[in-house]
């Protein structure tokens, strides 16, 4: 069942699940609601913020949902979610450079997977919050 929420500056947002089953990345908007739903389709999936000049196309850009005060806070590339095929498994990998990027209550470090499970909170950069969880 589709649902849809209109944020701030008027558009509307259509939040509804993926498929039973598929592992997702869900957003959250600053008002700590459910903003939009990513189903995790490829084995890697990276999330930051556009840059067209410097040829960085995040799968997952945080500057469509938030304005620029909020995602100058997010690394261009932030950090991927890698699947792994053999176990069916995730994985978040925060990426050299980034701006900060939490587990939990854990501050992650670069260049480390730390494995995730339904349910964990991330938050990237001190702001943006989402949830890994399977729909």
């Amino acid at each position: 069942v589709p649902i849809a929420r209109i944020l701030d500056d008027g558009p509307v947002v259509d939040i509804a699940k993926p498929p039973p089953g598929t592992p997702c990345i869900l957003l959250y908007a600053l008002d700590k609601q459910p903003l939009k739903y990513f189903a995790l389709e490829k084995d890697v999936v990276l999330i930051g913020r556009l840059d067209a000049v410097a040829g960085n196309f995040p799968d997952i850009d945080l500057d469509e949902f938030f304005d620029r005060a909020v995602t100058r806070r997010i690394s261009r590339q932030h950090v991927l979610v890698v699947r792994n095929r053999a176990t069916q498994t995730f994985a978040l990998r925060p990426l050299l450079g980034n701006t900060g990027t939490q587990l939990e209550t854990q501050m992650l470090q670069p260049a480390q997977e730390y494995p995730l499970r339904p349910g964990h909170r991330i938050i990237l950069g001190g702001t943006v919050r989402m949830k890994f969880d399977v729909a």
